[in-house]
């Protein structure tokens, strides 16, 4: 079992802290890494379409989940033609309730 890690994040110039598990962490830094864009940026998006219902740092998880799982579908189907850009805006469509 990994061990969860607390850390002060900035959302929308607000300080909060989150806590999420090390390979959570990892996994968000990541999707970062890949979509090429600041861990802050990346929380401004989850955050601005996560369901209403959803806590942050469920929307986070959910949205790392909803992420490599379009990213996943996507490999199977010739993922070198597709950027990445679709995997970020499908998983962010995943966190709203349409």
């Amino acid at each position: 079992m990994t061990k969860s890690v607390c850390k002060v994040i900035s959302v929308f110039q607000k300080k909060t802290t989150m806590r999420l598990s090390e390979i959570e962490w990892s996994a968000l830094k990541e999707i970062c890494e890949h979509e090429k864009m600041k861990r802050k940026t990346l929380l401004e998006m989850v955050d601005k379409y996560r369901h209403e219902n959803l806590s942050f740092t469920s929307a986070v998880r959910v949205f790392e989940l909803a992420y490599f799982l379009c990213a996943s579908r996507q490999s199977l189907i010739k993922s070198d033609i597709v950027k990445s850009r679709k995997n970020l805006l499908d998983a962010l469509f995943l966190l709203q309730d349409k």
